[in-house]
């Protein structure tokens, strides 16, 4: 059991805020704060919490490519924040949502302060607020970008900067590496399927077409979901759906599996929670009880499961067979009737004038005593005749030179059930007579019960192409892997995890879920020059998740999703919190923000996996599976203990610096992109942590990047064309006029009479 942490006194409990959408409304949000405040008997609050779409726009390039119809952009407030004309009367974090200034975010991507009093807790963070520990995960999901890397960079074309903050596996990856208790977890988007742990007859009443998505599966992010199930916090906070919306989550019992992995992570509901009224369509009720995650630790385990079942049956129906033929042994007469089969066999010639000539006679016999039972699996027994028995004196050979001389002239008979015969034609494979003298000399015997005959040799010419054939079965490999998930993935609507019961010990599986092999290392090494089927199986890090974390003991989480700050709207609520999570005991008010020295080991051990730039077609580096990872954490965990934690330098400096422009409302109003900013906070962090920083980038190669102006869309939408046209009631979004950084007209919707699809 793990430790109990200490208690946090009642004075001592954490007031905190949550509010939902930002939309860059900051006034008006900290103005309902302070008058909620004043109605609840408190000065102020500890902690602001923020779910998403901040929209921090610093100037009106920034704006330019914040992702939203260009009709509602707006400068907002924040760059009052910015520039230091207001400061947040409260200690502010946040996470990144779908309508962001993503530019400004990216140059942020470990977390840091965009404005005084203000922090953006990154693309995925676990920080520390005084006692309490928080976990963030910034972005939406979409399926098709989630297993690409961070190739998004400036200046963006119109898929970058609607794609930029698109959740990726990889941040999801370290997310799911955490194996101590949290406090707090925040998503902009739901995580799926928690619709249904709350009232969700009364969330669809008020939003209907959120119904046909929660049914099918697709309402909310797998993502969110994978760190939900892995961390469970007391508490979840979200936005995105412009609803309030509250929920409770009980975690089922520990079971195997991983979260994500591999982010392969998706859930499977068993047939229990599928709930049909008539009239409608089936849906999946809440996945909380432990009985749903003894389902899904099956489902994982099916494999191994069924290959053990299936054996198990394959031995009790032989014998049970075996058992009935020695009691109809016991019971039949001591000395059976004996009988002799005689066959005869004549070949006919054809000679010129067309008439037939005899040209050789074959006669076989067969004993009774050569005839043996051969049990079927689905309970019926085969006459046959033991090999290579026969007794054949052939009487006369007219033509002992005649090719068709030499093809195998027997016949057998076959009884079924009924008793009744069955004659095979000459030639059948199984009962040839003269098998042994038609065998393939080269063929080489594999004995599928595990009896080896000897070493074999393969010949000079294939073992030449070994190497050859290896590599192209593990070029197949992969992609069935990768075709296999997909399709799987296309059906349930999101990623699949890395969910595998490595106890497993069942016969024939090793421990890592695999197939043990039946044929002995030294033959399949030889066997491997023939086919890349039999190639050995090379030791790699690669390695199946384990067990949830025995010190992450939360059964219940409370989810709260709120709405945008708008008048008439639930966009706002206050709260006290106990934290549960493992801390000194020795924080003291004013609270501060402080690195997690788990957060900075994982963000270590991980830091050669982060990959910048590329293309829209590249993946991320593969998942090498949680006891890996493990491992690397242990050893960075010790690496942070001896130079930050024992030199106290885990506090998060106030090292905000103004980058970028400040924006100036009687300036003009330019369509040009921002320029990219390496922001001194990264490199301040890199440094502090011992990474390198990737986000470093020379004026140089800016301009060189500027001057090549964005990446070219797809052929159907090129960077240089005015507009798009409107789809499904949406206005078309603005192209790039030359490939430069001048933004076009966006195309009309269909409803305000232009062309749409």
């Amino acid at each position: 059991m793990a430790a109990e942490p200490p208690l946090v006194a009642e004075s001592a409990k954490i007031r905190i805020a949550v509010e939902g959408c930002g939309h860059g409304t900051l006034n008006e949000i900290y103005s309902s704060l302070e008058e909620r405040s004043r109605a609840r008997g408190w000065e102020n609050v500890d902690l602001l919490i923020i779910c998403g779409d901040f929209q921090a726009c610093r100037n009106q390039h920034d704006l330019n490519v914040t992702a939203m119809p260009a009709k509602y952009r707006r400068m907002a407030d924040f760059h009052e924040y910015y520039s230091g004309i207001r400061k947040a009367p409260c200690l502010t974090v946040f996470v990144g949502g779908n309508h962001e200034a993503s530019n400004y975010l990216f140059e942020l991507y470990y977390g840091g302060w965009v404005a005084p009093n203000i922090y953006y807790l990154g693309t995925a963070n676990v920080i520390r607020f005084g006692p309490l520990r928080i976990a963030g995960l910034s972005g939406i999901y979409k399926r098709y970008d989630y297993y690409k890397p961070h190739f998004e960079r400036l200046p963006y074309n119109e898929s970058d900067y609607y794609g930029i903050y698109h959740v990726r596996e990889l941040d999801v990856r370290k997310m799911l590496n955490i194996r101590t208790q949290v406090d707090i977890g925040i998503s902009h988007d739901w995580p799926q399927g928690v619709e249904w742990s709350g009232n969700h007859t009364k969330l669809f009443n008020r939003k209907a077409h959120l119904r046909s998505d929660a049914e099918a599966g697709r309402l909310g992010s797998p993502a969110a979901k994978y760190c939900l199930d892995r961390l469970r916090p007391t508490q979840w906070f979200s936005a995105h759906l412009h609803i309030k919306y509250e929920a409770s989550i009980r975690h089922g019992e520990h079971s195997s599996g991983r979260g994500e992995g591999e982010h392969r992570s998706g859930p499977f509901p068993s047939l229990s929670n599928i709930a049909h009224r008539p009239g409608t369509s089936p849906r999946v009720l809440p996945d909380t009880s432990s009985a749903y995650t003894q389902a899904l630790s099956a489902w994982n385990a099916f494999p191994a499961v069924a290959f053990r079942v299936e054996a198990d049956e394959t031995k009790r129906i032989r014998k049970e067979q075996q058992e009935e033929r020695e009691g109809e042994g016991s019971n039949a007469t001591k000395n059976p009737p004996s009988y002799t089969f005689n066959e005869t066999w004549k070949q006919v010639h054809t000679n010129d004038d067309l008439r037939r000539e005899l040209n050789s006679v074959q006669r076989t016999e067969v004993r009774s005593d050569e005839i043996k039972i051969i049990p079927q699996v689905d309970g019926a027994v085969l006459s046959a005749i033991t090999p290579f028995k026969r007794k054949q004196s052939p009487v006369s050979q007219a033509n002992s030179q005649d090719p068709a001389s030499k093809l195998p002239k027997t016949t057998s008979t076959e009884s079924n059930d009924f008793g009744d015969a069955t004659p095979h034609k000459s030639g059948d494979a199984d009962f040839r007579n003269d098998v042994e003298d038609h065998k393939n000399k080269d063929e080489i015997a594999i004995d599928l019960d595990d009896t080896d005959d000897g070493p074999l040799s393969p010949k000079p010419s294939e073992a030449a192409n070994a190497a050859d054939y290896e590599s192209d079965k593990k070029q197949m490999t992969r992609s069935a892997a990768v075709n296999d998930s997909r399709s799987i993935e296309n059906r349930n609507h999101q990623p699949l995890p890395s969910l595998i019961d490595t106890d497993s010990t069942q016969e024939g599986m090793d421990r890592n879920g695999e197939h043990r092999s039946s044929v002995s290392a030294d033959l399949r090494s030889q066997l491997a020059s023939i086919s890349g089927s039999f190639a050995p199986t090379k030791s790699s890090e690669r390695s199946a998740a384990l067990r949830p974390p025995k010190d992450i003991t939360n059964t219940v989480t409370s989810f709260l999703a709120l709405d945008k700050c708008e008048s008439h709207r639930q966009f706002l609520e206050l709260d006290e919190i106990s934290p549960i999570s493992e801390h000194d005991g020795h924080v003291a008010r004013p609270y501060q923000l402080a690195y997690d020295k788990e957060w900075l080991a994982i963000t270590r051990a991980f830091s050669s996996e982060l990959e910048l730039g590329g293309s829209p077609g590249d993946r991320c580096p593969p998942n090498l599976g949680e006891p890996v990872y493990s491992k690397r954490v242990e050893e960075e965990e010790k690496w942070v203990e001896e130079n930050l934690v024992r030199k106290g330098l885990m506090k998060v400096p106030a090292d905000f610096a103004i980058i970028a422009p400040i924006y100036d409302p009687q300036g003009n109003s330019s369509q040009s992109m921002p320029r990219e900013y390496p922001n001194p906070q990264t490199d301040t962090f890199c440094k502090l942590v011992g990474i390198e920083n990737k986000f470093d980038i020379s004026d140089a190669d800016i301009d060189q990047r500027i001057a090549q102006g964005p990446r070219p869309e797809n052929t159907e939408r090129h960077h240089n064309k005015a507009g798009g046209r409107g789809q499904n009631n949406r206005a078309g979004r603005g192209g790039f006029r030359g490939g430069g950084y001048r933004g076009g007209r966006g195309g009309r919707g269909w409803r305000q009479g232009g062309r749409g699809r």
